[in-house]
This record gives structure tokens, sequence and C-alpha cells, in this order.
């Protein structure tokens, strides 16, 4: 495997906004296609929701997914099919499997503040597992310093239990100049959900770049799976695909944009399919931003040079490149996945 450090910087990662939902995709998903950028490793989605006050998603399905769910900001309010409830806030870490098919909806719990939390996907070991739920309150242990592991196929007793051998999930709280030690593994995943951090290789094995402008192009119909809408009468909780996300919601009372899609069944991209508003296109033409396009490829740090440096919102994709450190800059919080392949399309 030849070493890699990729960069990819908040502004070039997938937006959706449908008004109660702004939303930032790390890799393809739901209208948003690029071949070269499926996943890393066995992570395969990992989205930074915003949600308004008192919007949410609707009940909708999902199928052989292992979920986690990470609240930044706010609280999120889960109901399932299995009666499982949750009310997620900062530090509760959520692992949900859906396994042989789970129906549930997410929304926020504050009628006047908005809720914001990552949410990331990685497939199984094994398909056609039972329905299950874990929650577990880690901010004792975040407290403590490190790089903390919240959710584990291995042996990280304190984390909640991946049904995926070759993943965990890690999180760090750090004060400014604060060092962490990412995992040595094929593949890792850093985000900066809060703050600013500065990422160096530990061993100089590998250049950080950034990569050349996506190849963006709108998910063809059939190819694309996920919410039609986030209407609470979801008549399509089967779900089929690859991907475990077919969202066929057809009723009305949506908690969102409102539109009634055709609920399409491919096994490529997973997320939202929105065929109503306005909102649909999510090539940010305006405001400034242009979504997409990356604006080169600089080496940034690493084999001897300075350190990367990253604000919130961007992510760094480490291919058997060894351990790297980060050091935060002022207080920050990072996400990090360490996963042992790459996942089966």
């Amino acid at each position: 495997m030849e070493p890699e450090v990729e960069i990819r910087r908040a502004e070039t990662r997938y937006p959706t906004d449908f008004g109660w939902l702004q939303s930032r995709h790390c890799f393809s998903f739901g209208t948003h296609h690029d071949p070269s950028n499926v996943g890393h490793g066995l992570l395969i989605v990992s989205n930074d929701d915003r949600v308004a006050p008192g919007a949410g998603f609707g009940p909708h399905s999902h199928r052989d997914m292992e979920i986690v769910t990470w609240v930044l900001d706010g609280t999120l309010v889960h109901h399932d099919s299995e009666d499982n409830h949750g009310e997620l806030f900062p530090g509760l870490v959520q692992r949900m499997s859906a396994g042989t098919g789970i129906t549930h909806s997410e929304m926020n719990g504050s009628e006047t503040a908005p809720v914001r939390f990552v949410q990331m996907w990685v497939p199984p070991d094994t398909r056609g597992l039972p329905p299950s739920y874990e929650e577990r309150d880690m901010n004792d242990a975040l407290n403590g310093g490190g790089l903390v592991p919240v959710a584990s196929g291995g042996e990280h007793p304190g984390a909640v239990t991946l049904h995926q051998e070759s993943a965990v999930m890690y999180v760090a709280r750090s004060d400014d100049g604060e060092q962490v030690t990412l995992p040595d593994a094929p593949f890792v995943h850093l985000y900066v959900a809060k703050g600013t951090a500065a990422v160096d290789s530990a061993n100089g094995s590998a250049p950080a770049h950034t990569p050349p402008p996506y190849a963006y192009a709108e998910n063809p119909g059939t190819g694309s799976t996920g919410f039609d809408s986030t209407a609470p009468d979801n008549t399509g909780s089967e779900s089929t695909g690859s991907d475990s996300t077919r969202f066929d919601n057809t009723g009305s009372g949506s908690t969102g944009s409102g539109s009634t899609g055709s609920g399409s069944t491919g096994s490529g991209s997973t997320g939202f399919n929105n065929t109503g508003s306005d909102s649909t296109q999510f090539d940010n033409t305006g405001s400034g931003s242009t979504g997409f396009d990356n604006t080169g490829s600089e080496s940034t740090g690493f084999s001897g040079g300075a350190p990367a440096m990253l604000n919130e919102g961007d992510a760094v994709r480490l291919t058997g490149a060894g351990a790297g450190v980060v050091t935060s800059i002022g207080r920050s919080e990072i996400i990090v996945w360490e996963t042992h392949r790459k996942a089966e399309r």
C-alpha cells in the first residue's frame, strides 16, 4: 500500500440544504456522487448535520449497517421500531445496528435551539443480525484526556460495541497544546468537529496534500438511495440494497422540505434524494461558496515539513501512512476512525 495523506477542507465537502437541515458530507451521499470518493476504509458515511429547532428526520428504515451518532451541540431524540428511546447529548455515544431491518426517527429535542451531530456508518461483519441498540456516556473518560475509544469492534471494554471487528471510533477533547497520537492502521480518518488543530506525521512517511477537484455529478435516479422526504408516515420501511437505506416516504406532515419522492432502490451511494423543493440541487452556487471545487494539490506539511493546519470541518485521510500526531490549538474536539480494510462494494 502506497502511503498517502489527503486533507479535505470543510468547504469542499458536499453540502445539503433543506432549510431545516444543513449538512456536509465527507463522502458521496444522495445526489452527490463521486466514484472516487465513496468512503475511506470501512467508513462509508460521515455527515455533519445541523437540524433546526423542532425539526428532524421522521421514521425511516435501515438494514445491515452499524450507525454511530455523536452529538456536538443540543439534544437529539431517538425512537425506533425495537422500542428503544434515547435522548442524545454531547459526550453520549449511540450505536444502532440495523441488522435485518429497523425503523427509527431522529428529532431535535428543543423547540428553541438547533442540534448539531455527526452520524457515521460502517458495514457489519455479518449481514442479517438482529437489530440492536446501545448508548454510553463518555464524558468522564473524555475529561481524562487523550484519544478515547467510544465505539469498537475490538477489545475496548469502555466503548459501545460495533459488529465490525475491523473498526474503532475515537474522540478526543483537548486543550491548547495537548497532543494525541493517531492509531497506526491501514486506514485512519480524522475529522475536526470543533476548534482548530495541527496534524503531523510521526515518521515522515508521506506528504500531506489536498486532492484534485472533485468529479461531481448528480446521482441518477435509480442509483441513489436515501431520503425522499422526512415525512413521519413512512410507507417504505422495507430496506433494500447493500447500503441499507431505502426511505420511500410518501406521507404528508413532513418535518422538513415536504417533498415526495419515488423511493430509489439502488446499491450505490447513500443519502438524500429530495425531489421536491429548490433545495435539491446542492450545487451551492450562492453565498460565495463553490461547493466542490478543491483548490489544488499543494503539499501541506508532513515529511519533515510544517504541520498541516486544520480548522473546524476539515478532514484528513491517512492510508498506510503510519501514526500521526495531532496538536490542539485552543480547545478542540476531534473524531478519529481506525479501520483495517476497505468496505466491499
